[in-house]
């Protein structure tokens, strides 16, 4: 998932958010729910129509044009957007990692994915910052906080993905575009 969220960073950082989010969101819910359709989950009629109210919506908070960006016009990059397919793919995938867990593993598949998350991200800060980070002590108590909710919020998408339909707990999960345009 560190790869992903580099990707997804980088891609806000070089294109427009109101493209980036939702491209990444789409992919990574569309990856998980064919997962779960092949492998024999049947959401029901309502939950078939949920899937596509959430997919639509995604769509339609991303056309909105943005205060800073009014103008729609915009050129896509095709970098941005293989960086927010990139990103979806790694969210998409996580998600299909974290629905084979066994319940019996606890918190520690959790455990886990952060600390490899955290020294995947930070090698990669290291190797793309160019001369001395400056700063990181002032920022720690914003990043240990930004950690404690991250991961407050992975602890009920794993029980998610492993109690629920893996189709239904993904979509969900990528619908956090709305708060990141809005």
């Amino acid at each position: 998932v560190a790869v992903g969220i580099g990707c997804f960073y980088i891609g806000m950082g070089r294109g427009l958010i109101s493209v980036v989010a939702p491209v990444a969101a789409v992919t990574g819910a569309v990856i998980p729910v064919a997962y779960a359709l092949v492998r024999g989950e049947r959401p029901g009629t309502t939950a078939l129509v949920g899937l596509v109210i959430a997919f639509v919506a995604v769509a339609v908070v991303s056309l909105a044009p943005s205060e800073k960006h009014p103008d729609t016009h915009v050129v896509v990059d095709r970098n941005v957007i293989a960086l927010a397919l990139a990103s979806g793919l790694c969210f998409g995938l996580f998600y299909i990692t974290f629905s084979r867990v066994s319940e019996e593993a606890g918190m520690w598949p959790i455990t886990i994915e952060r600390a490899a998350a955290t020294v995947v991200i930070v090698v990669l800060a290291l190797a793309l910052t160019r001369g001395p980070v400056v700063g990181v002590r002032r920022l720690l108590p914003s990043v240990l906080l930004i950690a404690a909710l991250e991961v407050a919020a992975v602890v009920p998408l794993l029980v998610a993905l492993q109690r629920g339909p893996v189709a239904i707990a993904s979509v969900v999960a990528s619908l956090y575009p709305v708060a990141t345009v809005l």
